[in-house]
């Protein structure tokens, strides 16, 4: 009997662990739509999964390729949710892409960071027309 009950608060657990992951990632995927109305967007990811933890951060930029807007994904449980990263707006992708520091952002979100601007960097530099910011009238991207 002590068997049963104990299998069962394992699946439990795990049922409840699967629930707040599903909806951490659905938080995080909204905002990473959410930034698609202020340009291209790419997401990066650094860290370690059980030594400080994951960062994972999304950016978007405008035509010029300065950052837009930008979010981050940090902690150690599944009921972290997506934060404004508003030191990294302003800055253009090569200095994301470089090793200086911006402000005070922690190692990893500085990684995640430079990351994405080099995912994003690369491919505008492949299909620029595709990656153009959208017209705020129409939603759609501008030529």
């Amino acid at each position: 009997m002590t068997a049963v009950i104990l299998l069962g608060a394992v699946v439990a657990g795990l049922v409840v662990q699967a629930f707040f992951t599903l909806r951490q990632t659905n938080a995080f995927s909204a905002a990473v739509r959410d930034l698609r109305r202020y340009g291209a967007v790419a997401v990066g990811g650094a860290g370690r999964r059980y030594r400080g933890g994951t960062t994972f951060v999304a950016i978007a930029t405008d035509d010029t390729g300065r950052i837009t807007k930008a979010i981050s994904l940090s902690g150690w449980t599944t009921l972290a949710r997506p934060r404004a990263l508003a030191l990294a707006e302003g800055v253009d992708l090569p200095r994301l892409r470089s090793d200086d520091p911006i402000g005070s952002l922690d190692p990893r979100a500085r990684e995640a960071l430079r990351n994405a601007a080099q995912t994003l960097q690369s491919h505008l530099g492949r299909h620029p027309e595709k990656y153009r910011a959208p017209d705020p009238l129409t939603n759609r991207p501008s030529r």
